[in-house]
């Protein structure tokens, strides 16, 4: 059963919802939310009304030029909104997509490059750390991301380099508001912590490493020579 029809007891309520939160915010006419959901008009002004007295939505105008929006500005559509993208539309695709690649990574969706874009789900961007070669996840999410999203594909090492250098386009990334795909926001701080703590440890190895070498270095000491005696 479709996650969201389960959560909600109800197959075209669910297909209302994923319609009014998966398209770009604007008023909906009554037919006009039927057809984006592909119910009958009657049906879909039914979970309108429900929407309505819910809280979900709010209505304007009488009569035929009645419309009606969601009320984006309650924490809870809010957070209804990220539930139903994260189930509907193409994010559960990118998802599967990813995870079959079978590697660490985090992954999530944000507009750092359309801020005028208020869902992620359109006009996105999506940002995935992995070790996975990028042509391999270009590839992959070729047919599955959709053409209004760009796939930025990195590795940890390239992401932290980007942040040290201050690129805007990467630390409005991080910063940015995310919707997560694969991870959350302490996967990517242990991905984070976990490469920064294995440089300063190489760091700290490779200056030990020098120290010892010009402390007592045996320019006489031929290795293959002392095999050969050992012999």
């Amino acid at each position: 059963m479709d996650f969201l029809e389960g959560l909600t007891g109800s197959r075209t309520r669910a297909d209302v919802l994923a319609a009014l939160f998966l398209d770009e915010p604007h008023p909906w006419m009554v037919r006009e939310l039927g057809r984006a959901a592909n119910k009958p008009h009657q049906m879909a002004g039914h979970e309108i009304e429900w929407l309505v007295e819910c809280g979900v939505l709010r209505g304007r105008g009488e009569g035929i030029a009645r419309s009606y929006a969601l009320e984006m500005d309650d924490p809870l559509v809010k957070e209804l909104g990220r539930l139903i993208r994260q189930s509907r539309g193409r994010v559960p695709d990118v998802r599967r997509t990813l995870l079959r690649l079978s590697q660490p990574m985090v992954a999530w969706l944000t507009r750092t490059s359309s801020p005028a874009v208020r869902y992620a789900s359109i006009g996105s961007d999506l940002v995935v750390l992995s070790s996975v070669p990028k042509s391999v996840i270009q590839l992959q999410l070729t047919n599955v991301a959709g053409r209004g999203t760009r796939v930025h594909p990195m590795s940890v090492a390239e992401w932290i380099a980007r942040l040290q250098k201050g690129e805007v386009t990467v630390r409005q990334a991080r910063r940015a508001r995310k919707l997560w795909v694969v991870g959350s926001w302490e996967d990517l701080r242990r991905l984070e912590q976990r490469y920064v703590e294995s440089r300063r440890a190489l760091a700290a190895a490779m200056t030990n490493w020098q120290e010892e070498l010009s402390d007592e270095w045996d320019e006489d000491y031929d290795p293959l020579a002392a095999e050969e005696r050992i012999g």
